[in-house]
């Protein structure tokens, strides 16, 4: 598999009207220093949806991924324990 080193970060890839995994990126709402927010569509899903895209790239500092993954973690870990509770 090639790597495309033309990709400077993922805001290359994160484009308002692009599509990535069946989602629709709308407008950016926020960029914070860890992540962006875009706003977004997908076919069957007919709620508000938000993406949260990590700030990673050559330019960008490894906490924000590290900081991603620590999130992503602790989601997993809520959802257990929510869906134990009921």
């Amino acid at each position: 598999m090639a790597i495309n080193t033309d990709i400077q970060a993922v805001d290359d890839i994160f484009q308002e009207s692009k599509v990535v995994d069946g989602f629709v990126i709308g407008k950016e709402v926020h960029r914070g220093g860890m992540a962006s927010l875009y706003s977004a569509t997908k076919e069957g899903i007919d709620v508000p949806i938000l993406l949260k895209i990590p700030r990673v790239g050559r330019d960008q500092p490894v906490e924000s991924h590290i900081g991603f993954e620590t999130e992503l973690t602790i989601l997993r870990s809520l959802k257990i324990h929510t869906y134990q509770n009921f």
